[in-house]
């Protein structure tokens, strides 16, 4: 092959042979990629619940409202440093990472982010099955929801002598 290329190198290809091997490469990459979608290469010990818990429900709650879940990573963000721990606690006790990557913004927003394309599939999943959910889950579970909605999107307010509590998202 090597001997031969050389002297054969400058001779153009057929259109319908580059067409074909452009399709065997374009197949052979698209099973590539179904294989690896959603895994990742490196090995990381993660638990993934598989029932319901109030913590777990915040935890997914937490990352709806003020997170973020890419195809990558999963990304909360938040002024209150409480929160900020909150979110690391219950990613430690519930899923069992921690090693997160932690930035302040010039605003004062903080952004804590674990970067792991499973947990973020899993995360993904988690959060459309707790939309279905909630709705007929115990009171407990739907208290650790509300709690965490109006952590992230509530604001409290006094209006003429009296306390008003909003949530507030689009």
């Amino acid at each position: 092959k090597t001997t031969v290329y050389f002297h054969i190198r400058k001779i153009p290809k057929q259109f319908n042979l580059t067409k074909r091997l452009k399709e065997i490469i374009r197949v052979k990459n698209r099973k590539i990629g179904d294989a690896k979608r959603g895994k990742s290469f490196k090995i990381y010990p993660y638990k993934k619940p598989n029932m319901w818990t109030p913590d777990f429900v915040m935890l997914v709650a937490h990352l709806m409202f003020d997170g973020e879940l890419k195809y990558a990573s999963c990304v909360y963000n938040n002024r209150s440093q409480s929160l900020i721990d909150r979110f690391i606690r219950l990613m430690k006790e519930n899923i069992g990472v921690t090693d997160y990557k932690f930035h302040k913004k010039h605003d004062g927003v903080m952004r804590v982010s674990y970067h792991h394309v499973e947990i973020s599939a899993f995360m993904k999943a988690k959060a459309i099955e707790l939309l279905g959910y909630i709705a007929n889950a115990p009171k407990e579970h739907k208290i650790a929801f509300l709690k965490a909605f109006f952590d992230d999107e509530g604001s409290v307010r006094f209006k003429k002598k009296r306390r008003e509590v909003r949530g507030y998202q689009h």
